[in-house]
Formats: C-alpha cells, sequence, structure tokens
C-alpha cells in the first residue's frame, strides 16, 4: 500500500500532466467524442447520454473509454476537473 507521500506525489503528478495537454491533444477527440465529453460533464448517466444522442449505452461506454485514453485522464471526475479548468 502506497504511503501518504507517494499518493500526494502521483496526484501532483497527474495535475501537471493535465496541465500540460495542448489544444492539438484535446482537438483529437471527434464530434461525437466532445458531445459525449461534454454530457458528462454536466453529471448525465450512461443511460441519459445514450438516450440524447439516441446511441446504445454501450457506445457511450466504448465513447467514454476512449476520451479517457485521449485526454489522459483515469475516470469520469478527472475529466469533469480537466473541463472546469477550462482544458476542454
Amino acid at each position: 500500500m502506497p504511503s501518504t507521500g507517494d499518493s500526494a506525489k502521483d496526484a501532483g503528478h497527474r495535475a501537471k500532466h493535465l496541465s500540460a495537454l495542448t489544444k492539438r491533444e484535446q482537438s483529437a477527440l471527434t464530434k461525437r467524442e466532445q458531445q459525449v465529453a461534454g454530457l458528462v460533464c454536466r453529471g448525465h448517466s450512461n443511460k441519459i447520454i445514450a438516450q440524447n444522442l439516441r446511441l446504445s449505452e454501450g457506445t457511450v461506454k466504448l465513447h467514454i473509454h476512449r476520451i479517457l485514453q485521449k485526454l489522459g485522464v483515469r475516470n469520469r471526475a478527472e475529466l469533469i476537473a480537466l473541463s472546469s479548468h477550462g482544458e476542454l
């Protein structure tokens, strides 16, 4: 189990990585991925996103997985944090 110092160091590294994203990396998202990311950042569930965009929940899950990979974040919370910092 990592010590508290290690966790803080890891969190700092992730924050540095997020702030280093360029607009070019962010523009790597497709238009559909941008739509899905926007709805995720508004707090919508996969089910609601699927209904709004007329997609299956599985397709929404796939889009979210690709968005997280492309932006270098690990979960929805980090995606929302990235958005709230004006990085999306």
